[in-house]
């Protein structure tokens, strides 16, 4: 049985996928194992990164077009 993974790694593999791809969407984070985005990008928000999520309509895999999908890019990096 696998388990879910904690925040820290969640958040990990967040900023990962922003830095080597430019930006994540909401089903690209829970395809990388982050099911619930935006209390990640809050935490990584008080961790000092200025992340910003813009809200676009994204077609998922089977063609169906959703509204209102956070895009997170990463805004600079890291403000200390």
């Amino acid at each position: 049985m696998k388990y879910a993974m904690s925040a820290e790694p969640q958040r990990n593999k967040l900023l990962r996928y922003i830095r080597d791809h430019g930006s994540v969407n909401t089903f690209q984070d829970r395809e990388i194992g982050c099911m619930s985005p935006p209390p990640r990008v809050g935490e990584l928000k008080a961790l000092g990164y200025n992340i910003v999520a813009n809200y676009m309509t994204i077609e998922d895999k089977d063609g169906v077009k959703h509204k209102g999908v956070a895009v997170y890019t990463l805004d600079g990096g890291k403000h200390e």
